[in-house]
């Protein structure tokens, strides 16, 4: 598999799982509001695909990658790390800025 499936995989998983608990807990998806979690989980997936390419042993690069990912998270939390946000009105049609003139 190539590095775009490692990748789609990862974040597929990593995601969807993260928004599963959320929603079974009755919250917003922390994927969908600010904090570096598809980055993170994209990170880790190109981190095993180069150990892959170099000819490492699967499950170790596996946990490493894991270990990275997870260590990433809390990182950023930590340090309140967030991903950037577009500010409303800058052509974001959930803004409701965009909006015809009635």
């Amino acid at each position: 598999m190539g590095p775009t499936g490692t990748t789609a995989l990862a974040c597929l998983t990593g995601g969807g799982g993260g928004t599963i608990r959320d929603v079974l807990v009755l919250e917003v998806p922390i994927v969908l509001r600010r904090e570096v979690y598809a980055g993170a989980s994209i990170l880790g997936a190109l981190l095993f695909y180069v150990l892959a390419q170099v000819g490492a042993d699967r499950t170790p690069a596996a946990g490493l990658c894991a270990v990275f990912v997870v260590a990433t998270r809390l990182v950023c939390v930590w340090k309140q790390v967030d991903l950037p946000r577009r500010a409303a009105g800058d052509g974001d049609p959930a803004a409701g800025q965009d909006q015809p003139a009635s």
